[in-house]
């Protein structure tokens, strides 16, 4: 497996750039994650999707862009004006991650990256594409034989996504994703482990989740939880510290029932920035009630994507003519897949992101309550970065010891 690492120049020129532009990536991470949120929200049921490795797998195509398509790049991504230090500061996020979830002999959480790029082995790459593509991003290339065997190369890609996220995304590119006519896949994979700074040590009882008019009973984890929590008139928020008290779960549990489809609504990088600052000192004990559950997500996001603006650069006038030689290639689709596992010891998560390319064509009374028995919205979050690893909902949780849901 290959890993995202800073060489001691790229860890300089990342200190650089973070101590001249000290917001510009935290504040366009969370209006990113918002915007594709919001819009991945469309969808029914659970939701757990990466906002993280869906900006950091589209950014690298920046580097290959020029004129108008770079500009709708830099616009869409929300990415800093200084393009020459853009790679590693994607990478010192990741890097800073890694290096923080191991403290002494103490490791606190698992927190793995892995950039790819697979070129169609007769396509002319820019050998100063590539440089950037493996210095800055870690992200060596594979030339494949997509014109001659597009399955061949489907199931490599599909093998290092397996690998790099520990099986959660076990087949990323389907048949139909790959086939004679493309030119490149770019892929990031991301794999996050962690246990809850305090677990849930009660027995795990059966109660009900409301979603509608459909009521099932899931396993619902208790505990007196000491946490950042603060109320609006629409929500309670509540972080739930991980290991090392740097990554949070982060739950927007409405008071009505069913308010979560307006909370999405309202959802936006201001509105979220705003939330999460109600949290900054309000650290409370909480009676907390969350069930356990897993989410599984994928699907192709080009019209999502192109929704949020990407238009140039999914069409036949994208400029992508430094990262390939003859001018032509374009983003022909976005697929992400991503999983969440969220049970009495902590969380697991991770998610895959892959951009292809073709040619033009116990509760004393006192305690605020967070019962979460309803649908609601959850982030996975760095607190020091700001960055949003993982987002998502759940509205569908898995009934408990085979007890089943009724229509109320």
């Amino acid at each position: 497996m290959i890993r995202i690492g800073l060489s001691l120049a790229a860890m300089t020129l990342a200190t650089l750039a973070a101590a001249q532009q000290p917001t510009d990536l935290r504040t366009g991470e969370e209006d990113f994650a918002a915007d594709f949120y919001r819009r991945a929200a469309a969808d029914e049921g659970n939701l757990v999707v990466s906002p993280w490795s869906l900006r950091l797998a589209l950014a690298m195509t920046r580097p290959g862009a020029r004129g108008e398509t770079a500009a709708e790049l830099d616009r869409v991504l929300r990415l800093p004006a200084d393009q020459a230090h853009l790679g590693p500061l994607f990478a010192a996020v990741n890097s800073g991650l890694r290096e923080r979830a191991k403290s002494g002999d103490e490791t606190h959480f698992q927190f793995e990256v892995v950039n790819r790029l697979w070129p169609e082995r007769s396509e002319r790459m820019r050998e100063e594409y590539l440089r950037i593509l493996k210095q800055d991003w870690a992200a060596p290339a594979t030339p494949l034989d997509f014109r001659g065997d597009p399955e061949a190369a489907r199931r490599t890609i599909n093998e290092a996504v397996a690998e790099a996220t520990h099986d959660l995304v076990p087949e990323l590119l389907k048949k139909e994703d790959v086939d004679k006519a493309t030119r490149l896949v770019l892929t990031n994979a991301l794999w996050l482990k962690a246990a809850w700074s305090e677990p849930f040590t009660g027995r795990t009882r059966a109660a009900p989740f409301f979603a509608g008019e459909k009521e099932t009973r899931v396993g619902m984890m208790r505990g007196a939880k000491w946490m950042r929590f603060a109320e609006t008139e629409a929500a309670a928020i509540g972080a739930l510290p991980l290991a090392g008290d740097e990554l949070e779960f982060v739950i927007l549990l409405p008071k009505e029932r069913d308010g979560l489809a307006a909370i999405e609504r309202e959802l936006d990088g201001k509105t979220l920035r705003a939330w999460l600052a109600r949290l900054d000192g309000a650290r409370a004990q909480v009676d907390l009630s969350l069930p356990r559950f897993k989410i599984r997500w994928q699907k192709s996001i080009r019209e999502l994507v192109n929704d949020m603006g990407l238009k140039v650069a999914m069409s036949a006038m994208a400029d992508f003519s430094d990262m390939a030689d003859p001018r032509g290639l374009f983003i022909s689709d976005v697929i992400q897949g991503a999983c969440l596992d969220v049970d009495e010891k902590g969380l697991e998560a991770a998610a895959a992101t892959a951009v292809i390319m073709k040619r033009g064509g116990l509760r004393p009374r006192d305690l605020p309550t967070m019962v979460c028995d309803h649908p609601f919205l959850w982030l996975i979050r760095d607190r020091v970065s700001g960055t949003v690893l993982f987002a998502g909902r759940l509205s569908d949780p898995p009934a408990f010891e085979g007890e089943g849901t009724k229509t109320r």
